[in-house]
């Protein structure tokens, strides 16, 4: 019985030393799910940063556009004022007021298409960079 008892030893002692190296691999994967914790949460901080910025150059773009497009029709209706002062609009026919109000509609919708143009242009900077950081991520797995 000596032998069988020393063998049941032996066996119990290597189950404990398999044991032990399945929690030391355990802590090291704890470890390294922490550290990429750790990396993705200072990523997403990072990308939350460069979109801040990216809609702060945004409507700073579109302020300095809407500011440039003021200045074009506060000049416009400048000059249509002194057109009208000159009572030279008396002499304008049905076919170029159709002209100038259809002026005016283009330009409203080339303010509304710039806008629009920048909006996407964010968009897709934005479907860019999230997908650089699923292709990082995917990498990595």
């Amino acid at each position: 019985m000596a032998v069988d008892q020393n063998q049941i030893v032996n066996q119990l002692n290597l189950i404990q030393q398999y044991l032990d190296g399945t929690i030391a691999q355990i802590q090291a994967m704890a470890t390294n799910i922490d550290n990429m914790g750790k990396k993705i949460a200072e990523s997403i901080a990072a990308l939350n940063e460069n979109l801040r910025l990216i809609i702060e150059v945004v409507k700073k773009g579109r302020s300095n556009l809407t500011d440039t497009l003021d200045d074009v029709t506060g000049k416009i209706n400048e000059e249509i004022k002194k057109l009208w002062e000159e009572n030279t609009l008396n002499n304008i026919t049905k076919e170029e007021v159709k002209a100038i109000s259809k002026i005016k509609e283009i330009n409203k919708v080339v303010s509304d298409n710039l806008y629009s143009m920048q909006l996407l242009s964010v968009v897709q900077s934005i479907r860019e960079i999230v997908g650089s950081a699923l292709a990082v991520k995917s990498k990595k797995t």
